[in-house]
């Protein structure tokens, strides 16, 4: 560290940059041309992101006592103090017994709703008046606080340099690198911040404002990297060559990991979006197939597609069962997580139907009455049409109501029953009687909700898998597909009326569910029990990636499919329409789909549930999080600042 102790000196790779204090820029002409421009700009920032922030405001004061919002000294262009503006995140008097301490990923001291405020950056928005004030800049170092800045100038000498220029909501510094962790981490920050003073221009603002897009929406740090340009390499102390095509979708479809985690569920999951999506398209573009749209492939086809949403029943089945035998739960943070898991995602597309429905009356399926339109948005709120057979709002949501019974009633089931403690043959025993029990009843009495018997089959996979798991041979995957196979070809069959029983119709619903039960705990054989040729073909990472964002495009793509039917009547004369306006509209709709999913997906769920987790096993991006073992004692600025600067640049690859 003896590099930064007398002068802002660094070492890049090969080659040493001086950045002393004669090379920064002082009042000119383009500072006071800057000036001028960011007023118009950040009023009508102010004005549109009203809402947003009085939403924030409200939810804060709702969730957490105290004020809304929250004012702290920061230092200013040439060390002048002001008060920023934020709203606030963390519980009040959070600092009373440990002093100033540098936030952290899954901070404690932060509330529910803070968390999620932070992870989307919406407590920075008050800030939009200290950059109408003159206080900050759109574009800039950021500012800190008194004490810690005067803490940093007593191990990086160079540290004041920095504030010669108005700080800023975002600068060159934030968009690459992640918070303040360690002393490495505030000097590879201050060297970004002093080469941004020193080529600081309108060209360089409007790369560093597109990449703090790209920041806001967890896109990956190549896109960002790509945006700055050169100046990106020159500011870090370690290359960060942008990796390749293939990394940077990675980085876009990563959720949190599990090192228990099975990767061909991701991938099942895939497959099953796919099939749910070719299930509709078939729906709006199947006319143009004509005659061949009733031949037996092309049933056998649509038959297929529409089990897609029995994949998804049986993959939550297999899972969350799984989850309920191993160990006890913590009840209500089960369901607090699967809340966070259904709901975020959920309400973004329910908001957009909503908006469609009022801008297009004659689509829309809510009642015109107003009584009865409320209790319409509140069932579907509820997620209960699937359950009390209401036509929904967003089509496939019908599956979620399945979904939520699931999770209420499960881990009840197991506890009061005392199922975890009993023997697998037990279990098994029982789980065979209800699902015999379920069947009787479907053929019997009612084949309305004839699919919850794809639970209880799932169930009846993990105890058949558990026991074998890594021990799947070739002969007991080849019997997994053959029932596959035969589930698979009785559902077809069925379908086609090629086997029907007229005189006795709950016997097509009792031999349905039997050819759906035997297909589906066949698949989680095969996937789940062992690294056979479906699991590695599951685990494809592209299968893996839709996987991931399934639940948004599962969401999404009905909208995406009657956006472009309804372009394709409008686009193509009725004379021209033929089976080969279905194969071209197939990989369109199909992209379309994935990549107006890949934008749900990045912006709110994975933003919301899955960021919000506070899991140990959660990796950081490894593209932005530098390899540092950090000690809490740390966090907290008090101790003697030699002693800091020789234990934080130990095994710091940034200071060898």
């Amino acid at each position: 560290m003896n590099q930064y102790r007398d002068t802002a000196t660094v070492s890049l790779v090969g080659r040493t940059e001086s950045l002393g204090a004669t090379d920064l820029p002082r009042k000119g002409p383009l500072a006071r041309l800057k000036r001028a421009l960011v007023y118009v700009p950040t009023v009508f920032l102010i004005v549109l992101t009203a809402p947003v922030t009085l939403l924030a405001v409200v939810l804060v004061k709702l969730t957490s006592p105290g004020p809304a919002f929250y004012t702290q000294v920061r230092l200013g262009r040439n060390g002048v103090p002001f008060r920023i503006y934020k709203i606030r995140t963390m519980h009040v008097d959070c600092e009373r017994d440990t002093g100033p301490v540098w936030a952290t990923r899954y901070d404690p001291r932060a509330f529910r709703v803070g968390r999620i405020l932070r992870v989307l950056h919406l407590d920075e928005l008050p800030q939009l008046m200290n950059v109408l004030r003159g206080d900050m800049a759109f574009v800039g170092p950021r500012p800190e606080r008194p004490m810690i800045a005067a803490q940093l100038q007593e191990s990086i000498p160079g540290y004041q340099d920095r504030l010669c220029v108005r700080p800023g909501l975002t600068g060159l510094a934030q968009v690459q690198f992640p918070g303040d962790q360690d002393l490495g981490s505030v000097c590879q920050k201050l060297f970004a911040d002093l080469l941004y003073i020193r080529a600081a221009g309108p060209v360089l603002d409007l790369r560093i404002l597109i990449a703090t897009v790209f920041y806001l929406l967890h896109l990956p740090l190549s896109w960002r990297l790509r945006t700055l340009g050169s100046i990106a390499e020159r500011s870090h102390l370690i290359d960060p060559t942008p990796g390749s095509t293939w990394d940077s979708l990675a980085a876009v479809y990563r959720i949190p990991q599990k090192p228990d985690r099975i990767l061909a569920v991701q991938g099942l999951r895939g497959v099953a979006a796919s099939l749910v999506f070719l299930a509709h398209f078939l729906t709006l573009f199947g006319v143009y197939l004509g005659s061949a749209a009733g031949g037996l492939a092309a049933q056998a086809v649509d038959t297929m597609a529409r089990h897609g949403t029995d994949l998804f029943l049986m993959i939550s089945g297999y899972l969350i069962y799984g989850m309920c035998v191993r160990r006890q739960l913590d009840y209500g943070r089960f369901l607090n997580d699967r809340f966070w898991r259904i709901y975020p995602t959920f309400l973004c597309v329910f908001g957009l139907y909503l908006g469609l429905s009022l801008a297009f009356p004659g689509e829309s399926k809510v009642p015109a009455e107003p009584a009865a339109a409320v209790a319409y948005l509140l069932e579907n709120l509820a997620l209960l049409p699937g359950l009390t057979g209401t036509p929904p709002l967003i089509v496939v949501t019908w599956t979620l109501g399945y979904e939520l019974l699931l999770y209420v009633t499960l881990p009840l089931a197991i506890h009061l029953t005392g199922m975890r403690n009993w023997t697998s043959p037990q279990r098994v025993a029982v789980l065979a009687a209800v699902w015999g029990c379920y069947l009787v009843y479907c053929v019997t009495l009612s084949p309305a909700h004839a699919r919850f018997a794809v639970y209880i089959a799932a169930f009846l996979a993990y105890e058949f898998v558990r026991g074998r798991r890594g021990r799947l041979s070739a002969g007991g995957e080849a019997v997994a597909m053959t029932a596959v196979a035969a589930g698979v070809g009785g559902a077809v069959l069925l379908r086609a009326g090629i086997v029907s029983s007229p005189d006795l119709p709950g016997m097509a619903v009792g031999f349905r569910v039997v050819a759906v039960s035997a297909a589906v705990m066949g698949v989680a054989y095969c996937c789940f029990g062992g690294d056979g040729r479906c699991s590695r073909a599951f685990s494809w990472s592209p299968l893996r990636w839709l996987g991931n964002m399934s639940y948004s495009f599962y969401l999404t793509h009905g909208l995406v499919l009657k956006a472009l039917a309804l372009a394709a009547t409008v686009l193509v004369p009725a004379e021209f329409r033929g089976p080969w306006l279905f194969w071209a509209a197939l990989p369109v709709c199909y992209f379309g789909a994935v990549a107006t999913s890949t934008a749900l997906f990045v912006g709110v769920e994975k933003r919301l549930s899955f960021s919000l987790r506070s899991d140990p096993a959660v990796p950081h991006d490894d593209r932005t999080c530098p390899d540092v073992t950090v000690d809490p004692a740390d966090t907290v600025l008090d101790i003697d600042a030699s002693q800091r600067t020789a234990r934080m640049t130990e095994g710091n690859p940034a200071f060898r």
